[in-house]
């Protein structure tokens, strides 16, 4: 009997020990992706990550407090089907992150639950029934949420994948481990919690380690996502750098001098450019300094003497700037059926981190952000 007694006094004390480690690893992991900056341009995405990790914060407080000063309701917090939400969650994260709008029928996938919460108000409604099901109730619970996660999870690697794809496959090895090491430790708590009985600290480790997980995955993308933007810096400044390189060369090709422009030659040249500004062929994301000189017609050191006289600009601040223009005018649409990803190309743009930054710089805010001010203005 007193070695039965220490066995279990063991293993209480090693549960409690693993509920204290998981809540401190949950609360600094949640705290540090909070105060941690994924880029200028994912406004809408940090609004949405800072409210889902603050509402974390505060069920893991709940947790805790209630654990301490109110033990008898700790079993109602622990049904509460909080774990049904992750999946949407990461759903609508990594829409964000794509800079794609919510779609209107969002709430298709929080229907698992409201099952679920239906089920938990009529269980712990009825005593009767509480006393009979709470056990089937919270194993079916912890089930469907680890299922409902994990499809999430495989149902969002397509959509990940062409925007992710050089990542990924460096950081396979590093994201798989530990992916299936939470995934066997919460399959292992739910056999407990039926072979047990439903032991209510072996039910809020599980309920912790559900949300790690969830955290896991929320690391793993903005790692991702921080690699991502970061190496089409890299990519645009060395595209940049050639461009530069290409346009050096190609004016030392030309013998004419570089002098004002005839009144004739100006006029000329205003035409040919006015009509390349109607035909919108700023728009081809291959143009140019070389190009626009053959379609126009133009020797380049006459096109950039032009440039600076008629708009006091060079070859890219002058397509950059029709470039802008054409895409704010496209963002105060209301029917805008482009998402910010096609936007940046449709408008000429190489890659969506140079549209962003252009934009930024040329009208203070983020185009998610322009759309949401002349809509509200509107």
């Amino acid at each position: 009997m007193v070695t039965g007694g220490r066995d279990i006094f063991s293993r209480y004390n090693l549960i409690i020990m693993l509920i204290t480690i998981l809540t401190i690893i949950a609360l600094c992991i949640n705290s540090g992706i909070i105060f941690l900056k994924v880029g200028d341009e994912n406004l809408i995405f940090r609004r949405h990550l800072s409210i889902i990790l603050i509402l974390g914060i505060f069920q893991l407080l709940l947790l805790h407090l209630c654990t301490i000063f109110f033990p008898q309701w700790l079993y109602l917090l622990l049904a509460f089907p909080t774990g049904l939400l992750f999946g949407p969650s990461l759903l609508l994260l990594v829409r964000n992150l794509a800079s794609e709008a919510v779609y209107k029928r969002f709430w298709i996938h929080l229907i698992p639950f409201m099952t679920m919460l239906f089920l938990f108000v009529l269980l712990f409604a009825e005593s009767s029934l509480r006393y009979r099901f709470a056990l089937d109730y919270s194993l079916l619970l912890h089930f469907c949420s680890v299922v409902q996660i994990v499809a999430y999870i495989a149902w969002l690697l397509p959509l990940l994948a062409p925007l992710y794809a050089t990542q990924l496959k460096r950081k396979n090895e590093l994201l798989i481990s530990p992916f299936f090491l939470l995934l066997a430790i919460m399959i292992v708590m739910i056999i407990n919690l039926a072979r047990y009985q439903g032991d209510l600290d072996t039910h809020r480790a599980f309920t912790l380690m559900l949300y790690l997980f969830f955290l896991f995955n929320i690391s793993a993308l903005l790692s991702v996502s921080r690699n991502r933007i970061s190496q089409e810096k890299t990519a645009e400044k060395n595209h940049s750098s050639l461009e530069k390189l290409s346009v050096d060369s190609m004016d030392k090709k030309y013998t004419i001098p570089r002098a004002s422009l005839s009144a004739e030659c100006t006029l000329e040249y205003r035409n040919k450019v006015n009509q390349f500004i109607q035909t919108r062929g700023f728009l081809n994301t291959d143009l140019n300094r070389e190009k626009l000189c053959k379609m126009l017609d133009i020797p380049s050191n006459h096109l950039s003497i032009f440039l600076k006289e008629e708009f006091g600009k060079n070859f890219n601040g002058f397509v950059n700037q029709l470039r802008l223009s054409y895409a704010a005018k496209q963002l105060k649409l209301q029917d805008l059926t482009y998402n910010m990803e096609d936007l940046s190309f449709i408008c000429g743009f190489n890659s969506r981190a140079s549209f962003y930054r252009n934009f930024l710089e040329e009208f203070g805010c983020s185009p998610l952000q322009y759309r949401l001010d002349h809509s509200s203005m509107s």
